[in-house]
């Protein structure tokens, strides 16, 4: 009856393993810099989801906190127009039925 165990934790850690695969770089160490897109896995996503999903898997910070907005538009470094044009612009969208992501970021 063992041996049966064995066997099915055997299966569930390589079908872990196989999953994760696709998560992680495919290549060994190497000795010089190569750069590699650890975010490849999510390419096929719109941008938001892919985001935060990559977030919640590998604990990314994908946004800033609201009070960091708010600072940034106090310093003048996010300018009026563009809180009013991606307002405009995301309420067009929710109108017309147009998906941006994530719940219309």
């Amino acid at each position: 009856m063992s041996g049966n165990r064995n066997k099915h934790i055997s299966v569930n850690v390589h079908h872990f393993i196989q999953e994760l695969k696709h998560y992680v770089p495919s290549q060994k160490t190497l000795k010089d810099f190569i750069h590699h897109n650890t975010l490849h896995a999510f390419q096929h996503k719109k941008f938001f989801d892919a985001i935060f999903e990559a977030s919640e898997i590998f604990g990314y910070k994908v946004t800033l906190q609201l009070e960091d907005y708010r600072e940034l538009f106090r310093l003048g470094r996010i300018q009026e127009y563009a809180i009013e044009r991606a307002i405009i612009t995301q309420n067009r969208d929710i109108v017309t039925g147009k998906q941006i992501g994530r719940a219309h970021v």
